[in-house]
């Protein structure tokens, strides 16, 4: 899949029980496919879900907040950009 919203769809078309974790994609910019955390669970208005874990915030550690590096963020939002245009 291109996204953890296209894995959603697919999956759910199929009747297959659908589950948040890891799943591979491969968007079409993307030479390899890479392992990312799909929530699959929260649903959007339209009753649907597939949303792409690209942070995480823990008020409990010290340091660095945020778990995402430059290069994810990039990503993802690049991801997040095509969505909306293809969309």
């Amino acid at each position: 899949a291109t996204t953890c919203k296209a894995a959603y769809d697919y999956l759910v078309d199929r009747l297959v029980s659908v589950q948040s974790g890891p799943y591979w994609l491969k968007p079409a910019a993307a030479r390899e496919p890479f392992e990312v955390w799909c929530d699959m669970e929260t649903k959007t208005k339209d009753g649907k879900s597939g949303w792409t874990l690209c942070g995480k915030y823990d008020r409990e550690r010290a340091g660095a907040r945020y778990s995402f590096s430059s290069s994810l963020l990039f990503l993802f939002l690049f991801l997040f950009v095509l969505v909306l245009f293809v969309e």
